[in-house]
């Protein structure tokens, strides 16, 4: 019986990937792990909802709500779901770097899908990181994507999160209010207390960092369609290579 394991395991082990899977595969952890963060908050909400003094006041003869209110933020329980969805984005390219280098037959040990802190620099990082083993058109597209500062901000981003996240847990900012116009005081009332509902939260990414002020959830979603469509950028042209060399 052990040796019809051993039999079982060794055929598993060498059945072939799809062309970036494994770079796939992260990026629908990510997924996952967004829906998971999405709940996260959800139950936040429902445990700490955000209560606010509403006092009216007026300005240059104008009439105005002024709120007031601790901001709880969600705490480390989201941030390392966060941390976790960036850091499987952040794989995925580098993933993706050491299979194209072994595509070419060419070590993939030390392969990284380099970036960089300004365009002028890039050429280095690819140097560096040995992406120049992934190939010269690979290399080409690489830098249409403007993985570095002042580039493509968002891809940069991916990388400066992911190395924050090693450091310092990244902390949800708190939430700020919306829909301020839907709170309103009765005539003659000077100030009240008020629940805002989930619809008037907005959590967003740690102040101190790439990102500060956007919303999680929908700032996710689109470095998730980001990473998938430079993915989906590789693994077509690998495929023209295939057929180039066929033709």
């Amino acid at each position: 019986m052990a040796d019809k394991w051993r039999a079982v395991n060794a055929t598993a082990r060498e059945e072939p990937l799809a062309l970036l899977e494994s770079s796939r595969g992260r990026i629908t952890r990510a997924r996952l792990l967004q829906t998971e963060l999405a709940n996260e908050l959800e139950r936040f909400l429902s445990d700490s909802p955000l209560t606010v003094q509403v006092t009216r006041y007026m300005r240059e003869g104008r009439e105005g709500l002024r709120l007031n209110g601790e901001q709880k933020s969600p705490g480390v329980r989201s941030a390392i779901v966060l941390g976790d969805c960036i850091h499987n984005l952040r794989t995925s390219l580098d993933l993706m770097a050491s299979e194209l280098a072994r595509i070419r037959g060419k070590p993939d040990r030390n392969v990284y899908f380099p970036f960089s802190s300004s365009a002028a620099l890039l050429q280095e990082q690819i140097q560096k990181k040995n992406f120049k083993h992934c190939g010269g058109d690979a290399v080409e597209l690489l830098k249409k994507f403007a993985p570095y500062q002042g580039g493509n901000e968002l891809l940069w981003s991916i990388h400066q999160l992911d190395i924050q996240d090693k450091h310092r847990a990244l902390i949800i900012g708190r939430s700020s209010l919306e829909g301020r116009g839907e709170l309103f005081l009765p005539p003659g009332v000077q100030t009240a207390t008020a629940v805002l509902s989930p619809e008037q939260h907005r959590f967003t990414f740690p102040r101190d960092g790439p990102l500060s002020d956007l919303p999680v959830i929908e700032t996710l979603e689109r470095l998730t369609d980001l990473v998938d469509g430079i993915i989906d950028a590789f693994a077509a042209m690998v495929q023209a290579r295939a057929t180039s060399a066929s033709s």
